[in-house]
């Protein structure tokens, strides 16, 4: 063998007892492997610089080295059953990081059985937002309706109250004529007692229609006139249809037409003083 071959056997050997070292000195400590790799990085540096400067020693004692060659393949085989150990140990480690990966797609799994139950929570969410949001809709109608109800129950009262007020006014009217109809009453008995006939007396008013022609600034002008038989003092009752306005009474006659003015106690309450007499309104002195 020469000298060459022998110093690159010896170079070999160096190199992979550093190598077994270095593997040996990586898994024992795993948890710091990447300050322990620079620093073994850097004393491989060295033990190279070094083992070049042994080599060029080695050339001048090569036969030193041969005697040593036997305990180097001594160290060897201890490192070779060391590394034996060691890829033991990392076949043990892949098992468990194969282990721990189950592990964590167990967890996604899970993970993503979360999110799709959270998912369906928020549907579930919006779903009783949207109910909520009906039932507010609901509600607000509800209370719309409500006061809508109060208001229509309050225009109710105002109108029963001045139901209440016409009906007190109506009461009135019907006492003072119920007076009148009696005091009437009376003068008809003392009538009879004096034996005027009370059918003579009724025709003395004969019975005469027509209808409002004009009215202008409270006078009131009627279609019918002294060919009609109507006289002065005559009283004519004015109805729209089957509503009674007011009452007349006629201060000028001409043959065709006659005028008159409206009789302020016979205005309706509601009329606020005011006769609604129209042009078309019926009249007739006897209703």
């Amino acid at each position: 063998m020469s000298t060459l071959s022998k110093v690159f056997v010896v170079l070999n050997l160096i190199l992979s007892i550093t190598f077994a070292v270095f593997v040996s000195y990586f898994y024992k400590h795993a948890q710091n492997w990447h300050a322990a790799y620079d620093t073994k990085k850097a004393e491989m540096e060295k033990t190279v610089a070094d083992l070049k400067g042994e080599v060029a020693d080695r050339d001048i004692n090569i036969n030193g080295l041969n005697n040593k060659n036997g305990e180097l393949r001594r160290m060897v085989s201890e490192r070779e059953t060391e590394i034996a150990k060691l890829n033991t140990e990392k076949s043990a480690l892949q098992m468990d990081i194969q282990g721990q990966k189950a592990t964590i797609e167990t967890l996604n799994n899970n993970f993503t059985k979360l999110e799709n139950l959270y998912a369906k929570k928020n549907d579930d969410a919006r779903i009783l937002q949207d109910k909520v949001n009906d039932l507010q809709g609901k509600i607000d109608a509800a209370v719309k309706a409500k006061d809508q109800a109060l208001d229509a129950f309050n225009e109710g009262e105002l109108k029963r109250n001045e139901c209440t007020y016409l009906l007190s006014q109506l009461n009135e009217q019907i006492h003072k004529l119920s007076t009148e109809n009696n005091n009437h009453q009376l003068i008809f008995a003392e009538m009879r007692r004096k034996g005027i006939s009370i059918d003579s007396y009724m025709n003395v008013i004969p019975t005469v229609t027509g209808n409002v022609i004009g009215v202008k600034t409270g006078v009131v002008m009627v279609s019918i006139g002294a060919d009609d038989g109507v006289k002065e003092g005559f009283v004519f009752t004015v109805v729209r249809g089957d509503h009674y306005v007011c009452n007349i009474r006629i201060d000028k006659v001409w043959p065709d037409m006659a005028s008159g003015a409206v009789v302020p106690e016979s205005l309706r309450p509601e009329a606020n003083g005011q006769a609604d007499v129209q042009v078309g309104d019926y009249v007739s002195t006897h209703l």
